[in-house]
């Protein structure tokens, strides 16, 4: 009976110091591969999307019609997208960007509008970018241009 009193207090000293240990351990201590730290925040680290490879279902496609009227407006005929994304307008002589729309959702949108300062005579460019970061505001430096055969997906159109 004394031997089973004495392996029973092992037992509760061994279990009482592994939480013990668990308890108190600093957050940043190494933890073995494969294991996930006790009482340690985990946080997420930022990663440069890359450009999207379509490889089944929608194919990205954009269709501008030119000549556009001079204005704030620009409209789309036709965007499809295999994910979430935006069309941007940029200027094609300066590629400044002059406009982006809301986040669209796929996979296909007619007759949209987007806000875009345009000037008779010049000449731009729509492109369609992927939501690079799923936050639906679209950012030049995030968001990156859909590739089809090698090629940005985009129109070219003139204003008149």
């Amino acid at each position: 009976m004394k031997r089973q009193l004495t392996i029973l207090a092992i037992i509760v000293v061994v279990v009482g110091l592994i939480i013990a240990f668990a308890l108190t351990r600093k957050p940043g201590a190494k933890t073995p591969p494969g294991q996930t730290p006790i009482n340690q925040a985990t946080t997420p680290t930022a990663s440069k999307p890359n450009p999207p490879i379509v490889q089944t279902g929608t194919m990205p496609a954009l269709t501008v019609s030119s000549p556009q009227p001079a204005g704030d407006t620009v409209v789309i005929d036709k965007v499809a997208l295999p994910i979430h994304g935006f069309v941007v307008i940029r200027d094609a002589v300066t590629n400044k960007t002059v406009g982006a729309s809301n986040v669209i959702l796929f996979p296909e949108t007619m007759n949209m509008k987007i806000d875009a300062v345009v000037v008779k005579g010049r000449s731009y460019i729509a492109e369609i970018h992927a939501d690079g970061d799923n936050n639906g505001i679209f950012d030049l430096k995030i968001d990156p241009p859909f590739i089809a055969g090698g090629k940005t997906v985009s129109a070219a159109f003139k204003v008149k």
